[in-house]
């Protein structure tokens, strides 16, 4: 990893820490008086921005450590991405803690990036098989999973798990293989489910929690280790 790389990190550290305070800002400005915020008191919720830069070179620390393990498949493509994959998972972790809410740019900033790994892939390794075939086939095999999910939304987590963290699962199914996907959801209850008990076990009154940074720290983790390229 050249000196230039580094920089790179550095500035989007930066970048990442404004990004968080103007989505929240635009947040409060377009929607002043929603009841959202004032029901979850996110007003009272203090998280520094300097936190999301932080978490940022969490995630890019992570990176590292696991390519000098050699453990990161397709580690090639994976570089080219990896900043700005980081760059919106912490964000979309950073906004759901204080707020709640996901913001959609960054959907479309995962999405848009998930497409370009799948595309790189397509380009310089699976050069036999094309996109659209691809996207085919997997297609396909997730049509079961994008019903279930809207039917389980409907009838059982409509009061339990904020639209936000339903879309982001939808696009990682997009993305990922079904496999892949499921492992993500699982490690991501798991993580939620450790820190309800932390909570607990510290303050004995959690509330609610954001499902969401356990959604983009599982998602991180399963684009480092086992996402090989294959949607």
């Amino acid at each position: 990893m050249s000196w230039y790389w580094y920089f790179l990190v550095v500035m989007m550290g930066i970048a990442v820490s404004v990004a968080y305070r103007y989505t929240v800002l635009s947040f409060y400005r377009a929607y002043p008086k929603d009841p959202h915020f004032y029901q979850n008191k996110t007003y009272q919720r203090s998280y520094h921005h300097l936190f999301c830069s932080a978490l940022f070179f969490l995630y890019i620390l992570v990176y590292i450590i696991f390519a000098y393990l050699s453990i990161i498949p397709n580690i090639g493509i994976k570089h080219y991405i990896a900043l700005p994959f980081a760059f919106f998972l912490t964000i979309i972790a950073c906004v759901d803690c204080k707020l709640y809410l996901i913001p959609f740019w960054c959907l479309v900033g995962v999405l848009i990036i998930g497409g370009l790994y799948h595309l790189g892939q397509v380009l310089f390794i699976d050069t036999e098989v094309s996109l659209i075939d691809l996207m085919y086939i997997g297609f396909q095999e997730k049509i079961p999973f994008f019903i279930g999910i809207g039917v389980l939304y409907c009838l059982v987590l409509r009061n339990r798990i904020g639209l936000g963290d339903i879309y982001f699962l939808i696009i990682l199914l997009i993305l990922f293989s079904v496999e892949v996907w499921l492992y993500a959801v699982l490690l991501a209850c798991l993580l939620g489910i450790l820190f309800a008990c932390i909570l607990k076990i510290v303050k004995k009154s959690i509330g609610y929690i954001a499902f969401g940074p356990w959604i983009a720290l599982s998602t991180w983790l399963m684009f480092l280790v086992v996402l090989d390229g294959k949607i």
